[in-house]
């Protein structure tokens, strides 16, 4: 498993590259991460890793989170804090949504056969 796994993340690493993303895991003149970076995050008999964005060694824009090879979740970075809709997978299935206001989550709502089940609202205490 951890070969295919890593076979895989490999395979994209190309797949980008020939797509003319190839300025992925680069560091900026001064020396901070920037524009698209992969990360990974082993753990026993999977990884999980991240696509995403970087501006002066922050994360800033899309990012994409996958469990070996199925995406579990995706959403936005601003500043470095998650922002707006996030969605999560399961299988590739929706089940989850969040929203995020300045990197502080405000609302979660459970999704079952493509219909909210529960929606929660979480008014933040400053």
């Amino acid at each position: 498993m951890k070969i295919l796994t890593i076979t895989l993340i490999a395979v994209t690493a190309l797949t980008l590259h020939s797509c003319g993303i190839n300025s992925f895991n680069k560091y900026s003149a001064s020396n901070e991460k920037s524009k698209k970076w992969i990360e990974m995050e082993p753990n026993q008999d999977s990884v999980l890793y991240i696509i995403s964005n970087y501006k002066n060694g922050i994360r800033n824009g899309n990012a994409k989170i996958f469990y070996t090879d199925n995406i579990v979740g995706k959403g936005k970075y601003k500043s470095g804090l998650k922002q707006g809709e996030w969605l999560f997978y399961k299988k590739g299935v929706l089940f989850r949504k969040e929203l995020f206001k300045k990197g502080i989550k405000t609302m979660i709502e459970e999704i079952e056969n493509g219909k909210v089940v529960k929606s929660i609202i979480i008014t933040p205490s400053y």
